[in-house]
């Protein structure tokens, strides 16, 4: 049976502990969302730059 988000809650709620194979779970998932969040970022970073590079071009006032 696969661990949930869900089922965990469920457990500890019952239960009131973790084992070591759920916290290494939910480590690895807390990885997973912040390679993710790293990985929108980075996107979201170089998004930015290619629009500030294009505004480099415009002059105001033109010529």
């Amino acid at each position: 049976m696969g661990m949930t988000y869900d089922l965990l809650k469920t457990k500890v709620k019952s239960e009131g502990k973790f084992t070591l194979e759920e916290l290494m779970w939910m480590l690895d998932k807390m990885k997973e969302m912040d390679r993710s969040l790293d990985s929108l970022k980075t996107t979201t970073n170089e998004r930015l730059v290619r629009i500030e590079a294009k505004d480099d071009d415009h002059i105001p006032g033109g010529i």
